[in-house]
């Protein structure tokens, strides 16, 4: 925990003094940069609040039988009701307005919520098996989620004439899509036989992912600032591999 605090301060720092260079900022508004840090390090604080509850998390995941009545309601306030509000709203504002204020009344926000669930759903796959004919299931949806998410982004954003994208965290698209990822790597990745060579790539450059998440924004920001080079100065079929590739 006090490993990725010190992190996220550090690397806070030092966009909020980038910031300042670029935007002339004064002194008061690049502290309070550095408090808010920038748009990518919510990871961060994120992480870390995860990691002060991870104790009390281990104490849930001991009891199978209460492990999954905690997993079943999270699904239910984390996934499904968020997604079904959305829905509502989209129909019925006033609807939508009332049924969140009934929900917030139980107080159930902080004690279920979207990243934990991520967190403790990810340990539930990989510690126990998923039998065959629910991983073709898994699959399925896993398809459809990544299917409904690229379609139906480009098609409401082209209709509305601005962007509306699918892709939050706690939308059950991305939910199907990223359990097939993960038991499609579990399933068919985990005990891959490779030669010592790969493997050893392979796990440098998984050491290496943390600090190009930390970095990304910097490069593509610096590409845009100085070079006017991002994913829409050429054709985006070719732009985001390259430039991600950069």
């Amino acid at each position: 925990f006090y490993s990725k605090y010190i992190k996220l301060l550090f690397w806070s720092f030092l966009y909020s003094l980038r910031e300042k260079a670029i935007h002339k900022n004064n002194y008061k508004k690049t502290i309070l940069i550095f408090l808010k840090g920038h748009y990518h390090l919510w990871y961060l604080f994120r992480i870390c609040g995860l990691y002060l509850i991870t104790p009390f998390l281990k104490q849930i995941t001991k009891n199978e039988k209460l492990f999954k009545i905690f997993l079943v309601l999270n699904i239910l306030f984390s996934i499904l009701i968020p997604n079904l509000l959305r829905i509502i709203y989209y129909n019925s504002k006033d609807y939508y307005i009332t049924l969140t204020g009934i929900i917030s009344k139980f107080g159930l926000n902080g004690f279920f919520n979207c990243n934990q669930f991520y967190y403790i759903f990810g340990f539930y796959l990989n510690r126990y098996n998923i039998k065959p004919l629910l991983r073709i299931m898994i699959y399925i949806l896993g398809f459809f989620g990544t299917t409904f998410t690229s379609q139906m982004t480009y098609y409401i954003s082209f209709k509305k004439n601005k962007k509306i994208d699918f892709y939050s965290y706690f939308y059950i698209n991305i939910f199907f899509t990223s359990i097939g990822i993960f038991i499609f790597f579990k399933y068919n990745f985990n005990n891959l036989k490779c030669r010592k060579n790969i493997k050893y790539f392979i796990q440098k450059l998984a050491l290496l992912t943390f600090g190009v998440y930390i970095i990304h924004p910097f490069v593509i920001e610096e590409l845009s600032i100085r070079f006017n080079l991002n994913t829409l100065s050429y054709e985006p079929l070719f732009s985001v591999p390259i430039n991600s590739l950069i």
